[in-house]
């Protein structure tokens, strides 16, 4: 078992970096030595590596100028390198769960759930917590909901802009908006549910407390997670 933001798994950050030819390749025509680069593509190159030497008697070489995976080589030789930095990044698990299985570096959590089904408004998959009120303006929108994955009756671009600024992370729309969907832009996942599915989630869970929940608007479903 594993407790909610348990560290799950470490691993080293890494950054995908860009060098430009003109930032390294003075005296080099990269026409005639892009085929030669691109035989290390895949290969870990260090920061002053030589790459690449010519002429008999006053030699002229190619110093690699970062340290890294080469990615590719564009046609202008443009490096685009993988580096991996110092600082380490954690995989927190977003509930209490059992680890089920872990390969390919995918691990997999079993845990107990309610679900409610609805309609996919805009696709996406996030966790969050979450309480049974439901905001009705723009206004009920607050600092302090970072993370949170609310419930509205109502919903128009003002609505979306302002929880994307907040932090919030996804929405549950309950019955109709008073805006067309399909006239709104959302980056945030958006599931539509019915005023009577939201009346039978009250009838069961308890509306004064907060509950841990994974929307996930593409599959149509809200895991109320059983904790």
């Amino acid at each position: 078992m594993v407790d909610r933001e348990d560290v799950l798994a470490r691993s080293k950050k890494v950054e995908l970096r860009e060098v430009l030819s003109d930032e390294w390749l003075s005296g080099w025509f990269g026409g005639e030595i892009r085929n030669e680069l691109l035989a290390l593509k895949g290969k870990e190159i260090k920061k002053g590596e030589l790459l690449l030497k010519k002429g008999k008697f006053f030699k002229k070489r190619l110093l690699s100028p970062v340290g890294g995976e080469l990615m590719d080589v564009d046609e202008f030789c443009n490096l685009k390198v993988k580096i991996k930095l110092d600082e380490k990044s954690k995989l927190l698990s977003p509930i209490k769960a059992r680890v089920s299985n872990v390969s390919d570096g995918e691990i997999t959590l079993e845990f107990e759930a309610w679900e409610l089904k609805g309609i996919c408004i805009f696709s996406g998959k996030t966790w969050g917590n979450i309480s049974l009120f439901c905001l009705e303006k723009t206004r009920d929108l607050e600092e302090g909901m970072n993370g949170e994955i609310v419930f509205t009756k109502f919903l128009d671009q003002a609505f979306v802009t302002k929880a994307e600024v907040l932090g919030i992370n996804g929405i549950v729309l309950v019955g109709d908006s008073v805006a067309t969907e399909a006239d709104l832009e959302f980056r945030l996942p958006v599931l539509k549910i019915t005023d009577y599915s939201f009346k039978g989630l009250k009838s069961v869970l308890d509306e004064k407390k907060r509950y841990r929940v994974l929307l996930n608007s593409e599959t149509k479903r809200l895991l109320f997670v059983v904790e």
